[in-house]
């Protein structure tokens, strides 16, 4: 397992990751129909716009294994002065074996 630092060419990944992940985990909390037909969609447009616009303060690690996504976490450094760090996102991938 390798982590890097995600960029640009990286936000499809990472929203495909995304969406699954809520497709697996937030049933119950957002519509079925949301989840089966527009998450992925509105998810791709959410991380390309964070990742083309990206705040000074924000940080988005990769998790990789055998050039897999298999996690990753988007953090805002220093974004409360009393607080620290804000974790905005942490999803895995659930192991399919």
């Amino acid at each position: 397992m390798e982590f890097l630092q995600a960029g640009i060419a990286d936000a499809v990944d990472i929203a495909q990751l995304h969406a699954l992940s809520w497709q697996q985990n937030y049933r119950g909390i957002y519509g079925d129909d949301y989840l089966n037909k527009e998450v992925l969609a509105e998810r791709t447009a959410f991380w390309n716009n964070r990742m083309q616009n990206a705040e000074a303060n924000q940080f988005v690690l990769l998790a990789k294994d055998a050039d897999e996504l298999v996690g990753f976490v988007c953090i805002f450094k220093k974004y409360d002065e009393k607080w620290g760090a804000y974790l905005n996102n942490l999803h895995v991938a659930k192991k399919t074996q």
